[in-house]
């Protein structure tokens, strides 16, 4: 499908994100050809655990990405839900609070498989663009963001990649 390419063709829109809390998940992957599975079942692990989050806030699930540059072999990924408070999250959830950033935001409008697709695109972007990550080893070097309208049971819906730049 070309809906994928075309929403990551086009320039991202530039959001301010205020501070945000998220707790989920999360387990160090092997960057190789089985790391989209292993998020996978890292996802199928998490979602009986989201609707006892302590303190969950809205209704938008995270993917954050953790250390993706430098060329590393492994990398961590927290599926993660928005918490008013990081109080109360024990083991095996982790927590992390997310400062205010601006990101460029990349809509994904195809299947979640394809997620890889406009990450690559984004990625091609931003070496274009001039811009930096505003980002550091313990800060996610970009964001999934599922929106209301995601549907994990068909894969699609509201998906958004949120890469955060220096201004």
């Amino acid at each position: 499908m070309e809906m994928a390419m075309t929403g990551a063709k086009q320039e991202p829109q530039m959001k301010s994100l205020p501070a945000i809390e998220v707790a989920g998940l999360r387990m160090n992957h092997t960057i190789d050809d089985h790391m989209f599975v292993a998020i996978g079942k890292q996802w199928e692990e998490f979602s009986p655990m989201i609707e006892t989050v302590p303190n969950k806030k809205g209704h938008s699930d995270f993917g954050l990405c953790f250390d993706m540059t430098g060329g590393h072999t492994s990398f961590d990924y927290m599926a993660g839900v928005e918490v008013s408070t990081l109080d109360g999250v024990k083991r095996p959830l982790a927590g992390i609070r997310l400062r205010p950033k601006t990101c460029a935001v990349f809509a994904h409008n195809d299947h979640v498989s394809r997620l890889n697709e406009t990450v690559a695109k984004a990625w091609q972007w931003l070496r274009a663009s001039g811009r930096e990550l505003d980002a550091n080893a313990s800060e996610p070097t970009f964001i999934e963001h599922y929106g209301e309208k995601f549907d994990p049971e068909t894969g699609f819906g509201d998906i958004e990649i949120w890469f955060p730049v220096k201004v």
